[in-house]
């Protein structure tokens, strides 16, 4: 779960970051968490975990990449 739903988020953004800061131009990077991301689900631990790892690293990009006109957001459904 965790190297699907974060490590797999992780290295497509890792991968898109370059090009996006050499352009020099505005630019959105938007990843796809879950309310299991903002507040602590007790059966799928394994899931809860990675979603509020991807909701971490969209606060620590936000922050890195703000100085780039990049802005870092994550969505997070319900079912």
């Amino acid at each position: 779960m965790p190297d699907v739903n974060l490590t797999g988020v992780w290295k497509t953004t890792k991968a898109a970051i370059p090009s996006m800061i050499e352009r020099g131009q505005r630019g959105s990077i938007v990843r796809t968490s879950s309310v299991a991301g903002l507040v602590a689900y007790a059966n799928p631990a394994h899931y809860t975990a990675a979603k509020h790892g991807v909701v971490g690293l969209m606060l620590a990009l936000a922050v890195e990449l703000a100085p780039h006109n990049i802005r870092v957001n994550s969505v997070t459904p319900r079912w």
